[in-house]
């Protein structure tokens, strides 16, 4: 089985996160602008643990009711809107009130007139092993509130000209990049992606892998 691991940054945690430790995990906050639709990759579970909703680690108060959407990606539908209206998330399409359960390290769309503000603990101060579905796209992005890059991935175990990589560009979409053995190539340019691209904003990802296992180094 394939094994994607990732390393991040150190110094950036400090930068991103107002932070105090309360036992073994880190609680801050982190303000997030979305200027244009964008990807946000879920980095905070509640304080304490346990299932934790999207109501638990973002302040709803920083949401414009019947304005600000969030996307959440279905393999075999696409994006789904979902709206707040006040009082609990919507679904767009059926008008269901629907409970948001997050997990770190998957991504979301978001459009929204305003920034957004998250909070809670970081998921895991050494390691953190992301489930996702082998051989189904899936909307992933960075467990942890730190920044990283493409070189902060270790991709030896990607399949050369098979697994997949998509960027999302709010003016043109999701662009697809294929691994060649030493770098992630635009599929329609041929042009290798700078190994100091961001990925700070969650990707696409087609690959047979079972589990993303990211680590990071604490300060």
């Amino acid at each position: 089985m394939k094994k994607l691991v990732t390393a991040f940054a150190a110094c950036a945690l400090a930068g991103l996160v107002n932070a105090q430790v309360e036992s073994v995990n880190i609680v801050g906050y982190k303000t997030e602008s979305f200027a244009t639709p964008r990807g946000q990759p879920m980095q905070f579970v509640k304080v304490g643990g346990g299932t934790t909703y999207i109501t638990d680690i973002l302040d709803m108060d920083t949401v414009a009711p019947f304005e600000d959407v969030l996307q959440i990606y279905d393999p075999y539908v696409g994006f789904v809107d979902y709206m707040w209206d006040g009082e609990s998330w919507i679904d767009t399409f059926t008008d269901e009130p629907v409970n948001i359960e997050i997990v770190p390290g998957n991504a979301f769309l978001v459009v929204a007139s305003g920034d957004w503000i998250f909070s809670g603990e970081v998921a895991s101060t050494t390691t953190y092993d992301h489930p996702i579905e082998p051989n189904i796209p899936s909307f992933v992005g960075n467990a942890f509130p730190a920044d990283t890059t493409v070189a902060n991935f270790d991709w030896s175990e990607i399949a050369p000209f098979e697994d997949l990589i998509q960027l999302y560009d709010p003016y043109v979409g999701f662009v697809d990049y294929m691994w060649d053995g030493e770098s992630w190539v635009d599929t329609f340019t041929d042009e290798p992606l700078p190994s100091t691209t961001a990925l700070n904003d969650g990707f696409l990802i087609v690959t047979g892998l079972s589990s993303i296992t990211q680590s990071l180094v604490l300060p």
